[in-house]
């Protein structure tokens, strides 16, 4: 940081996908760029959400395969017989996300980009404090992220009843864990924690496990779930907590108690807008959100906001696309953002992916429809692997036989799901990818075969 440069071209608060990205294109254009960041650099997502949570994954997946024993070449901390396995994972988890922390720190240098430590709060149109420093920009961008909020009656204390941070952060595992919410981030972490042991209860008040996906695949997690041992309740709403001796007792409606050493919240994150960020600035707001335009330009028209705090899907992903346009557009051009197809990925094992309308979606709109299924069981990767768990359906217009929706549980469905997400970009329709050449023997190939049930094609 160059303490004498206080006027800037784009200031940017927030560290995480979408402030990254932003001041990587800005950088790149040449431009006078401030990063503000009051925690770690990378936000969330790199400290405390998608890398920590799939470091630890990994860990659980060789613990449950391999055991705890580490090879020649690895880390010393694998064969260190003072460490236990949370040990050892806690280990292996922040050296990832430090090894990753440091690179950003090193492009950051690298792009001549000034970072800030402190929280950053504006003051004007053009003004931003941190700490005792102000900065003048022509133009502003918020990617300050989200929050996971309190929820009344199961307020955090940081012992028996925590968030995603204390539990990443904490020194031991209980022995059994009851989670609230089974969206993506309950699942993921029900997932690792029942690899390292713990007795996992996951309670969802919807109709099935991560209710924003197509049932097809929710039903399948739950029954890869509970093969693994893991205690899922549908349908089921929490009335009270108690604090016990031994951990929690949760009631539900309807009577049934629930115990274990320590409750999880996975319910629900707001936008972290709290008003010494925003000040005496009047950007329009909705619901809590910042309203932006196209352009993710707000209210006041020097200033932009991305990811997480304008609402919409809450994904590192999407935050990253919206920072790149943001920042372009901050910096000299108009170019609209284009609203296109959003994948969303959930790493359990077996992992959970989709993009586009689900069939009951599709129908809800009045849309005729083809559903295409395939199976894992089919799939010569999936069975020469062991790993026959899962299913891919996809969902076509009827009218011009156009893919619309593509729904996963199984392996690496997180990275297949790219292929179905480019397909709905260009418009393609099913035929096309079932008449294309997919390399065998692939898990992919399971995609193919979900447009082929729909189809007549050549390789019917």
């Amino acid at each position: 940081m160059n303490p004498s440069r206080a006027r800037y071209d784009l200031i940017i608060i927030g560290s995480g996908p979408g402030g990254f990205r932003a001041a990587l294109v800005a950088a790149r254009r040449r431009k006078r760029v401030a990063l503000i960041e009051f925690r770690e650099l990378g936000g969330t997502c790199l400290n405390w959400g998608c890398i920590p949570t799939k470091s630890l994954l990994a860990v659980g997946e060789r613990l449950a395969r391999h055991g705890a024993g580490g090879e020649a070449g690895e880390a010393d901390f694998w064969n260190d017989p003072n460490l236990s396995d949370w040990g050892k994972a806690q280990a292996y988890k922040n050296a990832q996300v430090l090894r990753l922390r440091q690179g950003l720190e090193g492009v950051f240098k690298k792009m001549a980009v000034d970072v800030y430590r402190g929280m950053g709060a504006l003051e004007g149109p053009n003004t931003v404090r941190v700490n005792d420093q102000r900065l003048e920009g022509e133009r502003i961008l918020l990617a300050a992220g989200s929050l996971t909020p309190p929820l009344p009656g199961f307020e955090f204390d940081g012992e028996r009843v925590i968030h995603n941070k204390d539990l990443l952060d904490a020194a031991r595992l209980p022995r059994s864990m009851i989670i609230l919410g089974a969206g993506p981030m309950g699942c993921e972490f029900a997932n690792w924690l029942v690899d390292f042991g713990v007795a996992v209860t996951l309670v969802e008040r919807a109709e099935n496990l991560l209710p924003q996906f197509d049932e097809t695949v929710s039903r399948a997690l739950r029954r890869s779930f509970k093969q693994k041992g893991i205690n899922v309740k549908v349908r089921c709403e929490a009335e009270r907590l108690e604090k016990t001796a031994k951990g929690v007792r949760l009631h539900l409606k309807g009577g049934e108690v629930l115990e274990a050493g320590q409750l999880l919240v996975a319910v629900g994150r707001k936008p972290r807008l709290n008003p010494e960020v925003i000040g005496p600035v009047d950007l329009k707001l909705n619901r809590g959100f910042i309203v932006v335009n196209e352009y993710f330009q707000t209210s006041v028209p020097s200033i932009y906001a991305v990811g997480d705090v304008i609402g919409g899907p809450m994904l590192s992903h999407v935050a990253d696309a919206q920072g790149a346009y943001a920042a372009a557009n901050a910096t000299g051009d108009h170019i609209a953002w284009p609203d296109p197809p959003i994948p969303g990925c959930v790493y359990t094992d077996p992992e959970v992916a989709a993009v586009g309308l689900s069939e009951r979606e599709a129908n809800a709109r009045g849309i005729a429809t083809k559903v295409g299924m395939a199976y894992y069981a089919m799939n010569g990767r999936a069975v020469a692997s062991d790993q026959t768990a899962g299913l891919c359906k996809v969902v076509v217009r009827a009218s011009d036989d156009r893919l619309i929706g593509c729904h996963l549980c199984g392996a690496t469905a997180t990275e297949i799901i790219a292929a179905a997400a480019t397909a709905m970009s260009l418009g393609a329709t099913a035929r096309q990818l079932a008449d294309m050449i997919w390399a065998h023997p692939t898990y992919s190939e399971v995609l193919a075969e979900a447009c082929r049930a729909c189809v007549t094609s050549a390789h019917d």
